[in-house]
């Protein structure tokens, strides 16, 4: 395994490759012509970058077919579990139960991540998440809340082999000029997945039936999974060499490497590698902050429509999915190409080893933007033109975020640990963020706003239209996601503020 470095530093630049006590020394960065945690061994082919992108999309899409038709999984819940007074928690057990499988698979596959080639990994998680939706599909005609309870516990395990080794195959693999783009489109296909899914779910859920979308997609991730199992060239299919990509070290220590010609044959340790990876003193507050906005995050995209919906700012969910999934779809391609154009004017002329602080500087700067147009579009409520308004804004600022957020991250740690870094990343922010809110969420929901449940009109399922009684409950339960974010922006300033201070060591 490759030697710790424990290289000091009294240069001005805040480092990335080392943990942020133990930095490079000015002379190791000088004598470096590129940062070699940005170069890959061979260059992707587009078209594999795509394919990771489609799959984003179809994680997304998978992940809101639930929290898009509230109404309709709510009358399911109430009628396979035979109640009608914790729906809403019943409804946070779903999402949890998604996060929670989620959560453990991505520190597992980050692990075997390191001695199993990528879409290996990749491959596997596919195969689950076929298996998965297929159980979510058949459940409804079963009328099983435990069969649709297990397809989701599996459909988060799926997700989590993938979105593992995703981002730091595009770090590792795509080429240097085009990094960053690549990270921007992968996240750009999670966003328009997310909200073709919820418009598709809203529409599909009062005509074909949930149930049949889970089956089609299931279909569609089929050939994808052929292509993951057959078709990638075997010369990017490869595991990350533990020494290709190492960060700046002193120099006895850059001799004993580049004279050691035994090659590594036995896996690292689960706990050095998880020691050294936590040992990153920004890498734990990035951390933190990452979870208190998957907190804020979760509890939005769970419960935002219902709560709209009680509101009277929308007529349906199909109104509700569709309007707000339009404004997505363009805030979020012009979120992150903004985003992403501005990080890479920002480090223009810089050394790569400094992009991660100014990624995080920027993060800094975006998130009180992002938490003051919350409130800004909650005190207006419910205008539904001054919603709009704000929700626009709010997708542009937090489309720009997820490639930001990677960005500080990935640049953070270890080239050689960054798929085991996703998954200690992943693992911590779904643990304190979101795991716990759904249910959270759905238990204030039900005792802030009771009457917001799910009834039978003529056949068809409708949210009970006394909800708009109970209308300061749900702008209370609305302002408790606002909260995290708060938190979110303290811990991303210490952050930075860590890294700061580790420059001047």
């Amino acid at each position: 395994m490759l030697v710790q470095s424990t290289c000091h530093s009294a240069s001005d630049d805040p480092p990335s490759g080392c943990p942020l006590d133990v930095l490079p020394s000015p002379s190791i960065m000088s004598s470096s012509t590129a940062d070699t945690s940005s170069s890959p061994r061979g260059a992707a082919p587009t078209w594999v970058c795509l394919l990771l992108c489609v799959l984003a999309f179809v994680d997304a899409f998978d992940s809101q077919i639930l929290p898009a038709a509230p109404a309709q999984f709510q009358y399911f819940i109430q009628t396979s579990t035979n109640t009608t007074n914790n729906e809403g928690m019943y409804f946070g057990v779903l999402s949890s139960a998604f996060i929670t499988s989620f959560s453990i698979g991505i520190l597992a596959f980050g692990y075997v991540s390191m001695s199993m080639r990528p879409f290996r990994v990749i491959s596997i998680g596919v195969a689950v998440l076929v298996v998965a939706v297929f159980l979510s599909a058949i459940s409804k005609r079963a009328n099983s809340f435990e069969l649709l309870l297990v397809g989701r516990v599996l459909s988060g395990a799926g997700e989590a082999a993938f979105q593992c080794v995703a981002p730091a195959f595009f770090t590792t693999h795509a080429s240097p000029n085009a990094e960053t783009l690549w990270l921007g489109v992968y996240s750009v296909s999670t966003t328009l997945g997310a909200v073709v899914g919820g418009i598709t779910s809203a529409v599909a859920a009062s005509t074909i039936g949930w149930d049949a979308l889970f089956a089609l997609e299931g279909l569609v991730l089929m050939p994808l999974l052929g292509v993951c199992l057959g078709g990638i060239p075997r010369s990017i299919d490869t595991l990350d060499d533990l020494t290709a990509e190492a960060p700046p070290c002193l120099p006895h220590e850059t001799h004993h490497l580049l004279d050691n010609t035994t090659t590594q044959t036995t896996a690292p340790s689960f706990v050095r590698e998880l020691v050294a990876v936590c040992h990153n003193t920004v890498f734990v507050w990035l951390c933190l902050g990452s979870a208190a906005l998957a907190f804020a995050s979760s509890c939005a995209s769970s419960f935002l429509t219902l709560l709209l919906l009680g509101l009277n700012v929308f007529r349906d969910e199909t109104d509700a999915n569709v309007t707000q999934g339009a404004i997505g779809m363009v805030t979020s391609i012009g979120g992150t190409l903004l985003g992403s154009l501005l990080l890479d004017w920002t480090c223009r002329g810089a050394p790569q080893h400094r992009r991660s602080y100014f990624a995080l500087r920027q993060l800094v700067v975006l998130m009180p933007l992002v938490v003051v147009n919350m409130v800004a579009g909650l005190a207006g409520l419910p205008n539904r033109q001054w919603y709009l308004v704000t929700a626009a804004i709010d997708g542009l600022l937090t489309a720009s975020l997820p490639t930001i957020l990677m960005t500080a991250l990935l640049h953070a740690v270890d080239p050689s640990r960054r798929a085991l870094t996703m998954g200690i990343y992943t693992l911590v922010v779904h643990v304190l963020g979101d795991v716990p809110s759904p249910v959270l969420m759905g238990a204030i929901k039900d005792a802030w706003a009771p009457a917001c449940n799910s009834i039978l009109v003529d056949g068809l399922v409708k949210l009970n239209p006394q909800c708009v009684q109970d209308k300061a409950g749900l702008m209370q339960a609305m302002l408790f996601p606002v909260a995290w974010d708060l938190w979110a922006v303290v811990c991303f300033g210490v952050a930075l503020v860590v890294m700061r201070r580790a420059k001047q060591v």
